[in-house]
C-alpha cells in the first residue's frame, strides 16, 4: 500500500512510487544480511532479529502517525529503517526451522515455511485491502485507477491519509504480534557452524 499512497497523497507517477519502495526492499536485504552474519557467532541468535522486528513495529506506527507530515526524503529513511527492521527476521525463521527439525525432513520443513510465508502475505494484503477499502466506504463507486479512486474520495469527503494511517497501524500492530511469535519461539541451540 505504499505506492498507492506515494501515488494518491503525494502525486507521484508509479515509476517513481515502485522507485520510492526500493528503500524499505533495500533495508529488508541489509537487515537479512547483519542477522545472518551475527547468528553465527552468537548462542542468543533471537536477539538481534527480536530488536530488528520491534524497531520495525514502532517505525511502522511512527509512520502511520506522521506520514503527512514527514518530507518525501524522511518518509524514504523511515522505510528502510523499517526494511532493515524487517529483514533482521528473514535468515532466522529459516534457519530456526531448519533447525528445529532432523536432516532428512529439512526439505519439507523448508517448503512449509515458505508455502505458509506466501499464504500469511496473501492474507495479510487482503486484511489490509479490506481496511482500506472500508475506510474509504462508498467512495470507491467501482472505480478501477487511483485517479478515480482519489476523485471519488474527494468528492465523498474521506480523507485519504486517515484511511492509510489505518493500514500501517494495521502492519504495525502486525508486526508487534510477529514480535511476540518470535519471543515465543523456542531458542535450540545450532547444529554446527
Amino acid at each position: 500500500f505504499v505506492p498507492m499512497y506515494f501515488e494518491v497523497l503525494r502525486g507521484l507517477s508509479s515509476s517513481q512510487s515502485g522507485l520510492g519502495i526500493m528503500a524499505m526492499s533495500s533495508g529488508t536485504v541489509v537487515g537479512a544480511m547483519i542477522s545472518g552474519r551475527v547468528m553465527g557467532f552468537t548462542p542468543h541468535y533471537k536477539r538481534t532479529p527480536m530488536a530488528g522486528i520491534a524497531f520495525a513495529a514502532v517505525g511502522t506506527a511512527v509512520l502511520a502517525t506522521t506520514a503527512s507530515d514527514l518530507s518525501l526524503l524522511w518518509f524514504e529513511i523511515l522505510l528502510a529503517a523499517i526494511g532493515i527492521g524487517i529483514g533482521t527476521q528473514f535468515p532466522l525463521t529459516t534457519v530456526g526451522v531448519q533447525n528445529a527439525v532432523s536432516p532428512h525432513e529439512m526439505g519439507t520443513a523448508t517448503a512449509n515455511l515458505n508455502f505458509f510465508r506466501s499464504l500469511g502475505s496473501a492474507v495479510l494484503v487482503s486484511t489490509y485491502g479490506a481496511i482500506f477499502f472500508a475506510g474509504i466506504g462508498g467512495a470507491s463507486g467501482g472505480t478501477a485507477t487511483l485517479d478515480a479512486l482519489a476523485a471519488a474520495a474527494a468528492e465523498a469527503g474521506t480523507d485519504l491519509s486517515a484511511v492509510f494511517r489505518l493500514v500501517f497501524y494495521a502492519a504495525a500492530t502486525t508486526l508487534a504480534l510477529s514480535f511476540l511469535a518470535l519471543v515465543a519461539m523456542k531458542e535450540l541451540p545450532l547444529r554446527g557452524r
